[in-house]
């Protein structure tokens, strides 16, 4: 159980690093036409890393009342 537990949480720590590497390289800055199809896919990527990042963090929670309750 607290093996779970500890790769859950490590999991969730490399999808907050990733979040964050993609929100740091910022908007891809091309040509008009092209930047609003990859403005689209770069907040759909943004929304998709941050529910990975809320479904992980409610696992995590679960394992751990889990955890407490055997």
């Amino acid at each position: 159980m607290t093996g779970d537990v500890s790769l859950t949480r490590e999991k969730l720590s490399r999808l907050k690093a990733k979040l964050y590497d993609y929100q740091q390289s910022g908007l891809p800055e091309e040509k008009a036409d092209e930047n609003s199809r990859k403005k689209g896919k770069w907040f759909t990527r943004q929304l998709e890393l941050q529910e990975q990042i809320q479904q992980m963090d409610t696992d995590t929670g679960n394992l751990i009342k889990e955890r407490k309750n055997t």
